[in-house]
């Protein structure tokens, strides 16, 4: 009776340990990440610890807030078929929220995400803030959905926030999908 109770209580340590390493295995490869799903099923991404949505004022426009002063739009449009014309749209947005001169750094790169073609690229502006001059980047991103439609994401970041945020954002980038 012993070596069975013994036994049985072995499996529920084993469950709890393996349950705990699961999470905390998760947690590492940021699986356990905060996911937002469009409400009408378009898109998934998961966002960076510390992120949420701020607001959606319009059908297939999102604001999401970081954790101090960063901004991502996210605009979804269901006709976009060109990732090429997407990742202009998104720097067209960069350039309108403030920074009209923005230049792109290096070149757009070519991606795929989740099978569907894709662009990457980053943008430099100054933004004219009364007596003080602000230098912003847009790093942008365009993902043409495979099954239908496409959006942008536009990340608005100070110097401090793209040393901070840069490579999460191009993950969460990375993690579009269809839901």
């Amino acid at each position: 009776m012993n070596r069975i109770l013994f036994s049985a209580v072995l499996r529920r340590c084993a469950r709890v340990v393996f349950g705990v390493c699961l999470v905390l295995v998760m947690a590492g490869s940021g699986l356990a990440a905060n996911t937002y799903t469009d409400l009408k099923g378009r898109f998934a991404f998961d966002l960076p610890e510390g992120w949420s949505m701020n607001s959606s004022p319009a059908d297939g426009l999102f604001i999401f807030k970081g954790p101090s002063a960063e901004t991502m739009i996210v605009m979804y449009d269901e006709e976009a078929k060109d990732a090429d014309k997407l990742v202009q749209s998104a720097a067209e947005t960069f350039k309108g929220s403030g920074a009209p001169n923005a230049v792109l750094e290096g070149t757009v790169k070519k991606l795929t995400v989740n099978t569907s073609p894709a662009r990457w690229a980053i943008y430099a502006g100054t933004v004219d803030a009364g007596t003080v001059k602000v230098k912003l980047f847009g790093v942008v991103g365009a993902v043409a959905m495979k099954d239908g439609g496409g959006l942008f994401m536009v990340n608005i970041l100070n110097d401090s926030g793209r040393s901070k945020w840069e490579k999460q954002l191009e993950k969460t980038f990375q993690s579009i999908r269809t839901p």
